[in-house]
């Protein structure tokens, strides 16, 4: 007799698919009877799976009968309305297909159109090489003349408008990624790997170089709307093509899709957690290169370098050694897990070869082409991998995970474009300015790969962290009628009780996809922690029983403590969400600080003015703490730069798309003088004060260590 599946399998439904096998989807349905639950369930799992979005022409046929199906079997099983809902939701994949048509039409009318596919691609990849490069003489430039610790270097247009240079270079990259993996697809340049295999480019001309230019509108459009699809298939969003209006400025017989995002809170969320990340490791590098000999630290690829602890190809690398280690709870340097054939140290050491190499080339290449896409044969890369630790084949591994293939993502995960033969090219623009931590956690997560044997390490740091605090933070293992309640830390502080809930999840690097991942998991570490906070209520026996001090009636305070820089204002159904980094900062001192670096010779000193005062008093005490659980400021700067902005694109002949979109206004010392309830005329006073009496001891410097001759 066959037993009838009492639920929803979300495996046996990915797996049908994964292989647009209607016939195994609809035996497992018909085995079941859905309810409004697994209903849901079933139209969310169909709309995130990736194998029945067609970017390229595909099997339409194939994916209508699945649709066709499910929305039948939710008729049958709860009735019309159910079916009108998923009938709704399920009709994105058509106006994905529509968008997509449009912007594959739009680049055949293109100047270059008339071009072979390897022409096409030289002229891309000329053209981007000679915007970057002036991007980075501007870069330079401001560097040189920048003092103000704040965020990335900003640059101005010829009519002033002020742009982000990280920004700008990330468009680069992303623009090329996509010309390149439209030309893959329609020269077929991908081998059996599925790693694209660029035929021998011809030179490009002037002309062909220039007409490049226009390439850029629809390679942005492209990624632009591959983003609307994967938040409308991963956030909720919908999608609703409507004729234009007169008033929104479209020619007559305009049609518009219009996107409606319905997560845009938890992303505000997202982005800000995905800066903090960046301002972090850009302030500890920064404090590491002060207090330490970190400049010291890079020993080059040639002849080659030991692998971590031991050595270090950069300064860069062993930052990012560092902050990892920190970020994760774990040693990268002597972690022992396989992660795809590679160590996690030996992911970091191929990525931070690999960056060498092209800065390297930047510093001794006149070449611009060459400056930005540096030629290696690859055997050489191979070497070079080997003799700075990569051995025993892991070079191989390395140059395999990072060649541009069919499935990644972007050039930044995948920075080797391959040729035919053994040749390769390396994407500078990627690889030069980037935050090797951001590569490695990036990579993993679209490969699918799990840092296992994180948690406990992270758990026994920030017990450390309480305790070096003058805090006791208790742990251990309980069991109540049947359940287990583990808990990582539980500290009575003033008049409440401190449930710690230790995470360190990677973040998402705002990837629709992985954002989806973090969200789900956000959610489940709640209903983790609120568990564990509920227990201490039903079974006041516990606290009695593994807790000296007196806890009745103490408020128990719900708190994920994320090793990674995520947090939010206030609290989420009970729950408050903080992060290392800001508990360290609340703890380090009682003021947090606006910074301005200066040089004294090769010397370089940071002079810091009082923001605001963190504790309102002059020691930390629970209730300051509980305040900044609430609204920590780090946050609520972040939070304050941030925007909802609209975005409009062309996507075909009379065809727009519009959404909403995240993004972060530039950062000044008077926007965040005003978040922090100060004025900036203060702020720039005290700076003038110091920087007039650093200028006497410069002066003094400077006679007594006059220029060599």
């Amino acid at each position: 007799m066959t037993t009838l599946p009492e639920r929803l399998s979300e495996k046996t439904v990915t797996e049908c698919l994964d292989a647009l096998d209607w016939d195994g989807l609809r035996d497992h349905l018909d085995a079941l009877t859905l309810d409004e639950e697994s209903a849901i369930k079933l139209v969310g799992i169909v709309l995130r799976s990736r194998r029945l979005v067609f970017r390229y022409p595909g099997k339409i046929k194939k994916r209508k009968a699945i649709i066709d199906g499910v929305i039948s079997k939710v008729r049958a099983d709860i009735g019309e309305d159910a079916a009108d809902r998923a009938s709704d939701r399920l009709a994105v994949f058509d106006l994905v297909d529509e968008g997509y048509a449009g912007i594959r039409k739009l680049i055949d009318d293109l100047p270059l159109a008339g071009l072979s596919q390897t022409e096409q691609v030289s002229a891309y990849m000329a053209r981007i090489a000679r915007d970057w490069d002036g991007i980075r003489q501007q870069m330079e430039a401001a560097s040189a003349s920048a003092s103000v610790v704040i965020s990335g270097v900003v640059l101005e247009t010829e009519d002033g408008e002020r742009y982000g240079a990280d920004s700008a270079t990330s468009m680069f990259v992303n623009l090329l990624g996509m010309n390149i993996s439209l030309a893959a697809h329609r020269g077929k340049w991908f081998d059996e790997q599925d790693i694209v295999r660029m035929p021998a480019l011809p030179v490009a001309t002037e002309e062909q170089i220039g007409l490049a230019g226009t390439a850029h509108s629809t390679a942005l459009a492209w990624q632009q709307w591959q983003l609307i699809e994967e938040r409308c298939c991963y956030m909720d969003g919908g999608l609703l093509k409507r004729p234009a209006a007169e008033d929104e400025g479209l020619p007559e017989g305009a049609q518009i899709i219009e996107h409606s995002p319905r997560g845009i809170e938890w992303e505000m969320l997202d982005t800000v957690a995905n800066e903090r990340l960046g301002e972090r490791l850009g302030q500890t590098f920064q404090e590491m290169s002060m207090k330490t000999n970190l400049l010291t630290k890079g020993e080059g690829i040639d002849p080659g370098a030991d692998m971590p602890p031991s050595g270090y190809v950069s300064s860069i690398e062993m930052h990012s050694v560092v902050m990892l280690s920190e970020f994760l709870g774990l040693n990268v340097a002597t972690h022992p897990a396989d992660l795809g054939g590679l160590r996690l140290c030996e992911w970091m050491r191929g990525f931070a070869v690999l960056q060498q190499l092209v800065n390297d080339r930047l510093s001794n290449e006149a070449d611009v082409l060459r400056r930005a896409f540096p030629p290696i044969a690859l055997d050489e890369l191979e070497a070079i991998l080997e003799r700075n630790g990569l051995v025993d084949g892991r070079a191989g591994v390395f140059i395999d995970h990072a060649s541009y293939a069919k499935s990644s993502r972007d050039l930044y995960d995948a920075p080797i474009l391959r040729g035919e033969g053994d040749t390769c090219l390396l994407v500078g623009a990627a690889l030069s300015d980037a935050l090797l931590i951001r590569l490695v956690l990036s990579t993993l997560a679209n490969k699918g790969l799990v840092i296992e044997g994180k948690g406990e390490a992270f758990e026994e740091q920030f017990r450390a962290v309480l305790e070096t605090e003058g805090l006791t933070a208790y742990y251990f293992e309980v069991r109540r009628n049947g359940e287990v309640y583990e808990y990582d830390a539980v500290v009575p502080w003033g008049k409440y009780l401190f449930v710690f809930e230790c995470k360190n999840r990677s973040l998402s690097g705002t990837n629709p996809i992985a954002s989806y991942n973090l969200l789900r998991s956000t959610a489940g570490h709640a209903q983790q922690v609120q568990r564990l906070a509920q227990a201490l209520i039903d079974h006041p026996d516990i606290l009695t029983s593994q807790i000296k001090e007196d806890c009745a009636g103490l408020e128990i305070v719900p708190v994920i403590v994320n090793s990674m820089p995520f947090a939010m204002q206030g609290d989420f159904d009970g729950v408050y969400f903080s992060d290392v980094a800001s508990i360290n900062r609340f703890f380090s001192e009682r003021y947090s600080h606006f910074s301005r670096l200066h040089s004294v010779g090769p010397h370089k000193v940071l002079h810091r003015v009082r923001l605001h005062d963190l504790w309102g008093g002059e020691n930390a005490d629970a209730d300051a703490f509980m305040r900044h659980l609430e609204d920590p400021l780090q946050l609520r700067i972040m939070i304050a730069h941030m925007q909802v902005e609209p975005l409009g694109i062309q996507i075909g002949d009379r065809l727009y798309a519009s959404t909403n979109r995240v993004r972060r206004k530039e950062t000044t010392m008077e926007s965040v003088a005003r978040v922090s309830g100060m004025t900036a005329e203060a702020i720039e006073a005290e700076m003038e004060r110091f920087a007039s009496s650093l200028a006497e001891v410069r002066e003094k410097y400077e006679a007594d260590n006059p220029p060599a001759p």
